[in-house]
């Protein structure tokens, strides 16, 4: 009599199960991965947008520091800031669709984008707002810059060396 082997394996029913539940598995994992890319994205996407903001913000304080002196001020209302600079240079600083820009003679540069709002407050000796461009002592700037849904309000005041 011959002797049968018994051979040891998985049926095709215990492989198909076997796949299934990797697919369930896997399906899972990938939701979950997914969901760490977006939320890693969306991190990126806020730093930048507050660094480019925060930038964007000491380039202007720098820039205006510098005014050459309040006769020298072309422009001042509370969306466009426009100057002349102790190097003779006329910078104007302006938001134009959702970009900060900052723009002389011969470039115009895009500081910030997605910018939700600017704006200059000018401020006399006594601290009183003024309209009055022969008054004007410091200036306040407001940026407000928004990426995946949060926004971002940098504020700061400039006391310009030349308006005294």
């Amino acid at each position: 009599m011959i002797k049968l082997l018994k051979h040891k394996g998985f049926t095709l029913i215990e492989l198909v199960i076997v796949i299934v539940l990797l697919g369930i598995v896997a399906a899972g994992s990938s939701e979950l991965m997914v969901q760490g890319f977006r939320a890693y994205n969306t991190g990126v996407e806020q730093v930048s947008a507050h660094w480019q903001a925060r930038v964007a913000l000491e380039r202007m304080v720098r820039d205006i520091r510098c005014v050459k002196s309040s006769g020298d001020i072309a422009t001042s209302t509370s969306s466009t800031f426009s100057f002349t600079d102790i190097n003779g240079d006329v910078i104007t600083f302006v938001r134009q669709g959702t970009q900060l820009k900052r723009n002389t003679a011969s470039t115009s540069q895009v500081l910030a984008d997605d910018v939700s709002g600017l704006t200059f407050t000018y401020y006399n000796d006594n601290g009183a707002s003024t309209t009055t461009k022969a008054d004007i002592r410091y200036v306040k700037i407001a940026l407000q810059v928004g990426a995946s849904g949060l926004q971002f309000n940098l504020t700061t005041t400039v006391y310009p060396w030349n308006l005294k």
